[in-house]
């Protein structure tokens, strides 16, 4: 694993700053953060990223995949570990475990040096565009993907299945219900299926 340098952080080959992602998960998920990668790099090939990884009880061995995976697509993986009692009795669920309020400590744990970070969830498919906070549209930048058909009707037909391949930015996988479980019902399940079916072909070289 890569140590942490101000020198190799952030700066492209070319002098440009590399891209900078935050997410918050426990050893389960890295699967998901797998697919994760696979879309970004798939979608932006040409733009190299650093991997903040905050957590509190990941085995150091079961990082192994995701960095032969980040060595093979020009990322870097910086595990970020914190003490899981930081936040003894916040309520947590199957569905929302206590990693998730790790973002709210990211400015306390993350570098100093870092001047921009995007947060993203595991359960989403990405293409990267920039990091200006602007008024967003869903559809773009968090399309729910259970709500296709409202989209398309709020939309007056426009946002269809082609629309989407080519406009939305973030397709955001909500609810219970996940693409990687048997019985997931919506349209852009077959998606997701798809970039893991990638990242799996990828594990093998």
């Amino acid at each position: 694993m890569e140590p942490y340098t101000d020198s190799n952080r952030n700066i492209r080959s070319d002098g440009t700053d590399r891209i900078q992602i935050l997410t918050t998960l426990n050893e389960k998920y890295l699967p998901r953060l797998q697919v994760l990668l696979t879309s970004l790099h798939i979608s932006q090939p040409a733009e190299p990223a650093d991997i903040w990884l905050i957590h509190s009880g990941i085995p150091e061995d079961a990082f192994a995949p995701v960095i032969r995976q980040c060595n093979r697509i020009g990322y870097h993986l910086y595990p970020v570990r914190i003490d899981s009692s930081t936040f003894t009795g916040a309520p947590v669920s199957r569905q929302y475990p206590c990693e998730m309020y790790y973002r709210l400590l990211a400015p306390m744990f993350l570098p100093e040096t870092l001047h921009r970070i995007l947060y993203l969830d595991p359960d989403i498919l990405n293409a990267m565009y920039g990091f200006r906070t602007l008024e967003i549209e869903d559809a773009v930048w968090n399309y729910d993907a259970r709500n296709y058909n409202t989209c398309l009707l709020k939309s007056g037909g426009l946002c269809d299945m082609d629309w989407v391949m080519e406009n939305t930015a973030i397709l955001h996988f909500c609810g219970k219900s996940k693409p990687w479980q048997k019985g997931y019902i919506h349209r852009f399940g077959i998606l997701y299926k798809h970039y893991e079916h990638l990242t799996k072909i990828g594990s093998r070289h």
